[in-house]
């Protein structure tokens, strides 16, 4: 009786080791690519839902004037100094 053909020898512990990598390194890149996309999406989302916000409910400017305040300034105030300045305004309705 003659044997049979003879298995093929297994490949070296160096390329079963390689290929092990090549998988790991392809699964870790289609998740990073994944999860890109995913972060993409969600800031092209979150633009988009704040423009759309932003034109629905935030009115235009329908009044604009300039605003000339006259002051006379004593001579305690100092140039290039800071100060701060606070303005009340009292609007009438116009119903």
């Amino acid at each position: 009786m003659a044997p049979g053909p003879l298995p093929p020898p297994p490949p070296p512990p160096l390329l079963t080791w390689g290929a092990q990598v090549g998988r790991g390194a392809r699964r870790a890149l289609l998740r990073g690519a994944l999860g890109l996309s995913l972060a993409l999406l969600l800031l092209w989302a979150s633009l988009f839902l704040y423009g759309s916000f932003y034109w629905a409910y935030l009115p235009a400017a329908a009044v604009l004037r300039p605003l000339h305040l006259a002051f006379r300034c004593p001579q305690v105030l100092l140039y290039g100094q800071l100060y701060r300045i606070s303005l009340e305004l009292e609007l009438r309705s116009l119903r």
